[in-house]
């Protein structure tokens, strides 16, 4: 038989497990979206009703002076930022860019910056790291990096960081 101290030590190892495995995925917290043409409620409406359809979309910020619109993800979920786009074009509004802030574990391979993404086990590159940046980004750790999405609708995403933060704080 298994004395309890063994059996408290197993479990406390398998909840350490889980949470570095939650850990070594990214998530998007948070999407901010600049849009043209934000003018009435209306307008906003029709944004908001198609990008409540945006897998992972909790709750929905628009700010009509601003013309921005903030997407944060529903607890424990990732927002399919991908989906952002096409759900701003079908309200008939256009995007001028989009700003987000993920969290995940750091990796390179050939001497390029990802940032490994939850789920599908794909990658967000990370694009024109500066040196001050670059030293924050520690491989194989996690860290919450915010910045600007670059990419077209259809082709690669990557995210140019603007800030780093350290999971751990």
């Amino acid at each position: 038989m298994i004395n309890r101290t063994l059996l408290i030590y197993i479990t406390a190892l398998l909840f350490l497990v889980i949470i570095n495995i939650s850990l070594a995925s990214a998530k998007i917290l948070s999407v901010k979206i600049s849009v043209d043409g934000l003018a009435c409620p209306f307008c906003a409406y029709g944004v908001e009703k198609k990008l409540k359809r945006v897998k992972g979309v909790g709750s929905i910020d628009i700010r009509m002076q601003e013309g921005t619109v903030t997407l944060t993800a529903e607890q424990g979920q990732s927002i399919d930022f991908a989906e952002v786009p096409g759900a701003i074009k079908n309200s008939g509004f256009s995007m001028r860019q989009m700003k987000l802030v993920a969290s995940g574990t750091v990796m390179e391979e050939d001497g390029n910056l990802f940032l490994r993404y939850e789920g599908s086990g794909e990658r967000l590159a990370l694009k024109d790291v500066g040196p001050a940046l670059r030293d924050k980004l520690t491989i194989s750790k996690s860290v919450i990096v915010k910045g600007y999405v670059i990419g077209k609708p259809g082709g690669p995403w990557s995210l140019k960081p603007e800030s780093v933060e350290d999971v751990a704080k």
